[in-house]
């Protein structure tokens, strides 16, 4: 099985341990945390990623924007979910209707993230 790689893009320390510590138990998965919309964009335009697990509020660039940035690079469209604690109906909708194929709520359970990380990498 070839390795599927996840970028992580979370500002706040202690989720972002927390998501790359739960990620680390996928099987052939390589987890890459970046702590802002511009260190990510820089990691994509260098490597593909499998799925992008965006943060949505975050300083200088916000999630949907790094999505729109990403997406404007590719060919194909990105698979990227958002990672956010505003995730009411009209959110999630907004959040989806940027091309994203899920909206994950924090704060999250690590058992079912793992869950939901790897049914959107299969």
């Amino acid at each position: 099985m070839s390795s599927r790689r996840i970028l992580v893009v979370e500002d706040e320390p202690d989720i972002a341990f927390l998501v790359a510590r739960t990620l680390k138990r996928l099987p052939a998965a390589e987890t890459v945390l970046c702590d802002s919309g511009s260190e990510a964009l820089a990691r994509a335009d260098i490597a593909d990623f499998d799925l992008y697990l965006l943060d949505v509020m975050m300083p200088g660039m916000d999630g949907p924007t790094l999505l729109a940035e990403i997406t404007a690079r590719r060919e194909a469209a990105p698979r990227a979910a958002f990672l956010t604690a505003k995730a009411t109906g009209p959110d999630r909708q907004r959040l989806l209707a940027t091309g994203a194929i899920d909206v994950l709520i924090k704060p999250f359970d690590p058992r079912q993230l793992l869950a939901r990380v790897g049914e959107l990498l299969d």
